[in-house]
């Protein structure tokens, strides 16, 4: 497995890490050696990817496709023409103590967000396994093949009305870092002289092209692609949609709440924003599906190595997916609803095998 998640991830640590974290090892020798044996399993892993890469039809996580991505948005609330790209998001970010106490406040808000998300894959599930109860004691062939289709055609149409909602989210967390936010409206041009703007796109900017509507949409959207997809035998991950439905949450609420604009743009004396867009990135990315997937220091240090925080930077990330993480997983919550909904799908499949087996009798 960890040789698995290295291909999967763009910094191997992290399937080890991962791994660790959903491993029950209680001696400390256990870990110790379980450390070195995840370690060369995942290091080995990903330099075989990284090599035949270039060869395949997959697509490299690299910096140079982040570079390209990043100064595409523009280089908002610096006075300089060039620098390290792939640093956009840490530079748009000056941290101050204040911006603990809201990391509690957007923690507890993304663990809203992932009630939702729960609830959405539990009404889902629901309504699959009662299309199969009422399809399988007709027949065998129309339980099974029917679901996947209803499934298949409700995600396709959510797909076309909510473009952004397709697929697992790499493809669109790029667009959505870029028209989503209102520090990424236009894109800035710099000159020797002085440092202009180009507002022609959206004077004042208040709002990004993509509206709060939009995005919020999109995050439902996504969330019922999730569920649909999970209940209806397809296949894929929940981590990257929960990381997408973040980022959705995010340029909803900087909108609304970010001071970037008002604070840095182009002004290297003005104060540091409290509520900077990009701690609104890496604070809902992270905290999202930290909420009920017990990984939290794994998908906080995938959203700082994405996004090549600093040091004072991981602060209010880590205070946002540790209070997610409690508000769901730590109270207890988390572990009751799966324990009633492990209960009522247990019940559930036992009269869809009975189902089944009485159709086969009946042939």
């Amino acid at each position: 497995m960890s040789a698995a998640l290295g291909c999967l991830f763009p910094f191997p640590m992290l399937s080890c890490l991962l791994i660790l974290e959903l491993t029950d090892l209680p001696k400390a020798k256990q870990g110790m050696e379980a450390v070195i044996v995840l370690s060369f399993a995942s290091i080995v892993a990903f330099s075989t990817f990284y090599g035949i890469e270039p060869y395949t039809a997959l697509t490299r996580v690299d910096t140079a496709t982040d570079d390209d991505a990043i100064n595409k948005i523009g280089n908002r609330g610096s006075t300089k023409a060039s620098f390290f790209a792939q640093y956009y998001y840490s530079f748009q970010w000056e941290f101050v103590e204040v911006q603990v106490g809201i990391a509690v406040l957007i923690g507890m808000l993304c663990a809203a967000v992932a009630l939702c998300l729960i609830i959405t894959l539990g009404a889902c599930k629901q309504i699959f396994i009662r299309i199969k109860l009422r399809l399988y004691p007709i027949s065998t062939f129309l339980g099974t093949v029917v679901p996947p289709i209803i499934g298949g055609l409700c995600i396709g149409l959510i797909n076309m009305a909510l473009p952004m909602t397709v697929g697992p989210g790499e493809i669109f967390l790029p667009p959505v870092v870029r028209y989503g936010f209102p520090n990424a409206i236009t894109q800035p041009t710099f000159t020797d002289d002085a440092f202009t703007d180009d507002n022609s796109k959206c004077p004042g900017f208040e709002v990004g092209f993509l509206s709060v509507s939009v995005l919020i949409a999109s995050m439902f959207g996504k969330m019922c692609c999730l569920g649909i997809s999970m209940n209806c035998g397809f296949v894929g991950g929940i981590v990257f949609p929960q990381i997408l439905i973040g980022a959705f949450l995010a340029a909803a609420l900087s909108q609304h709440f970010s001071t970037d604009v008002k604070y840095n743009y182009g002004d290297d004396d003005s104060p540091p924003a409290i509520l900077p867009s990009s701690m609104l990135l890496g604070c809902c990315c992270a905290a999202v599906p930290a909420a009920f997937i017990p990984i939290p220091y794994t998908l906080c240090l995938t959203v700082i190595f994405l996004f090549f925080f600093g040091v004072y930077q991981t602060v209010p990330i880590f205070v946002a997916v540790i209070t997610s993480y409690t508000c769901l997983c730590g109270s207890g919550l988390m572990f009751k609803l799966f324990t009633n909904a492990a209960a009522r799908n247990k019940a559930a499949e036992t009269e869809i095998d009975n189902a089944i087996n009485n159709t086969a009798n009946r042939i």
